[in-house]
């Protein structure tokens, strides 16, 4: 079959590769939809976290067609979306809930295992409702391939734990500040701040539920118009309560931490390429919690109830759908943020 396959820095293919083969507690699913990620395109441009021969892909829905043997509960037929990552289930992190921080270095899927962007996948070690998840009535497969963002987003959201009545700033608007937002109008947050130069996204960011979107061009210190632009509470705290830094942009995490209040936090969800030098007398003098969010562990099935109540819009992210040989298309117009949000491949 085909697939899309690294084969080094801005140089993807597609390439003949063999069919996955079935083991007893595995299954097969026919992919419809995966999405092009923050991270695939992070591979791409400076080969980040995967090696030349790579296949691939990890958002992802479609129809299980091959069960193993050993597999209970999930049938051919079922329309599934499909939690990328393995771990072992016994080392501390993952008999303490923390899985997605497993000690035990496994291959993903699309990082060490191959990927969906390929007209068929084998997901290991197949567990209904741990990493393989049935798709409810009235969610589509596009919004199946989206339910691994926004659980990236709903476990950062989780982490910093806002309550209704907070400021927060969302630094970027890409398809996973995007999704922050509306998991934090889920949440109850009405006053969001969001940063993107980007025109469109940042017109997409309003409709999604942001109060106002800055696009960082302003004579001021970007800290300073977030603050103002949270309101007078936030101005007589010293600061927005949360912020959310999911563009990898360096300057942004400074300028997030110099918007929190004292007390505060800051959230790091994005992949950043450099180190980025930071002003530690403000992490100190203000107490701010600083922590990364890294991927999720069981957001899955809570994404998916939030997307069958109808909460979650996760249709305007998608701006456009290519064919597995049209991959390449895909990567570069999602590197142009005014192209659009999120582009998918249809592998068959």
């Amino acid at each position: 079959m085909q697939a899309v396959v690294f084969d080094g820095i801005e140089q993807i293919r597609v390439a003949e590769v063999p069919e996955p083969e079935c083991g007893p507690e595995d299954v097969i699913v026919d992919v419809v939809l995966c999405g092009i990620c923050g991270s695939d395109l992070a591979s791409y441009r400076r080969g980040a976290l995967i090696g030349p021969g790579q296949v691939m892909g990890h958002e992802f829905a479609g129809t299980v067609s091959t069960v193993g043997a050993r597999v209970e509960g999930i049938e051919i037929g079922d329309r599934v979306t499909v939690n990328p990552l393995s771990h072992c289930g016994r080392c501390r992190q993952c008999r303490t809930g923390h899985a997605q921080l497993c000690l035990a270095g496994l291959p993903h899927v699309g990082y060490g295992l191959p990927g969906a962007f390929a007209p068929r996948v084998r997901v290991p070690r197949a567990r209904l409702g741990a990493n393989v998840h049935v798709l409810p009535d009235g969610v589509d497969f596009e919004a199946g391939a989206l339910v691994e963002p926004y659980a990236v987003a709903l476990h950062a959201v989780k982490l910093s734990a806002p309550d209704p009545h907070c400021s927060v700033a969302v630094l970027g608007m890409g398809p996973i500040g995007l999704a922050v937002t509306q998991v934090l109008r889920a949440h109850g947050v009405t006053n969001i701040v969001g940063v993107e130069r980007s025109a469109l996204r940042g017109d997409l960011a309003c409709k999604l539920g942001a109060t106002v979107v800055l696009d960082g061009a302003g004579a001021r210190p970007l800290a300073e118009e977030i603050v103002d632009a949270a309101g007078p509470v936030a101005a007589a705290l010293g600061g927005v309560d949360h912020v959310f830094e999911t563009s990898g942009v360096g300057a942004l995490l400074e300028a997030g931490i110099a918007a929190a209040r004292p007390g505060g936090t800051v959230r790091v969800v994005a992949l950043h390429a450099q180190p980025v030098p930071l002003d530690a007398g403000a992490l100190v003098g203000k107490e701010i919690t600083l922590g990364g969010s890294n991927c999720y562990h069981d957001e899955f099935a809570e994404v998916l109830e939030l997307m069958r109540q109808g909460v979650l819009a996760t249709s305007p992210l998608v701006s456009g759908v290519v064919a597995l040989e049209d991959a390449l298309t895909g990567f570069l117009a999602q590197l142009d943020p005014e192209r659009g949000v999120k582009y998918m491949v249809r592998p068959a």
